[in-house]
């Protein structure tokens, strides 16, 4: 069975020797010009020149042929993206995941969609057992509301559990 490991350049990681691997660029687009985060980016040229760039600017994520392509030959696929929280590059590798399996059956996909710096602290402090939310708050020392808003999110993904009393514990998975 063929593995293979793609990412999108979040990870910072472009190349992998030794082991099958893609990296899915994410792109940042003015009228002008696309910059693909490719490994060949740049980067000190782009921000001189966005420096000066009066025009409108914004930022893409892989899109699903992109991941399809990187997909391409392998039976057996691990995906990490950028949080889904912060980009749309996880519901697309999703996506594509879904579309190369219609003509892959035999294919296995697992898509991992990583934590948000907020998310990544508020998972170490519940890694010792069920805290409440005021312990949570003091161990991660970021605002209430941040800690809050991530702890949803932290639930809808299904890392979290939240118990009585406003206690919350690691879900089990």
């Amino acid at each position: 069975m063929k593995t293979k490991i793609v990412v999108d350049s979040s990870s910072s990681l472009y190349a992998l020797p030794g082991v099958d691997f893609a990296c899915v660029p994410l792109k940042i687009v003015t009228d002008e010009q696309e910059y693909l985060d490719d490994g060949t980016l740049d980067a000190v040229g782009m921000a001189r020149s966005l420096r000066t760039y009066k025009g409108k600017t914004s930022t893409s994520c892989p899109n699903v042929a992109d991941w399809l392509a990187a997909y391409e030959g392998a039976e057996q696929i691990f995906v990490a993206t950028i949080t889904g929280t912060l980009s749309g590059s996880y519901n697309a590798a999703l996506l594509a995941a879904e579309e190369y399996k219609e003509t892959h059956p035999e294919a296995r996909i697992f898509v991992l969609d990583s934590l948000s710096a907020d998310e990544r602290a508020i998972v170490e402090q519940l890694t010792d057992g069920p805290k409440h939310i005021d312990e949570i708050v003091d161990g991660c020392q970021l605002p209430a509301g941040r800690v809050l808003a991530s702890m949803t999110l932290l639930e809808v993904k299904g890392f979290v559990k939240r118990l009585p009393a406003r206690y919350y514990e690691l879900a089990k998975k």
